[in-house]
């Protein structure tokens, strides 16, 4: 899913797509990760789009779960990785728009790939982590943040 934003990002040419790409690959959980999605959203004009007002809100409500849902320890990696899956499917048709592009055909492929890892045979492991579970973020030296419980860094 990182790629994937990060990729978007670099191909709408804009300084809000450099800007989502920068955040995307600096991310290292989901709920930092809809958090670029966000700021392309925040960054982008959308007015000569045809995305309803309603549907961005509802968008902006599943990038929202993931980052409430993520702190309040309710959300699973996999739940939230299908929210920030969805967000990201929906806001590149839309951005592509809004940058007079149409998608590439070759993105489709590398998202279904991610659709079929969260719903293939590690699931229900996905589904035993954490929402803001850290991802790729190297070694974790011993004084780190990361090592505080979730009730101390909130």
């Amino acid at each position: 899913l990182r790629h994937a934003v990060s990729s978007l990002g670099e191909s709408l040419h804009t300084d809000a797509g450099c800007d989502a790409a920068k955040a995307a690959v600096e991310a290292r959980s989901l709920p930092a990760l809809s958090g670029a999605l966000r700021r392309l959203w925040f960054q982008t004009d959308f007015a000569n789009v045809a995305w309803e007002p309603a549907e961005q809100t509802a968008w902006l409500n599943k990038l929202l779960a993931v980052k409430e849902g993520a702190r309040a320890g309710l959300l699973s990696f996999c739940g939230a990785a299908l929210l920030v899956y969805e967000g990201l499917m929906d806001i590149e048709e839309h951005a592509f728009a809004a940058s007079g592009q149409t998608p590439d055909d070759a993105r489709s492929p590398a998202l279904a790939s991610v659709q079929a890892t969260l719903r293939g045979r590690h699931q229900e492991q996905l589904q035993q982590w954490a929402a803001d579970k850290n991802c790729g973020g190297g070694a974790d030296p011993l004084l780190s943040a990361n090592r505080l419980p979730k009730s101390v860094k909130r």
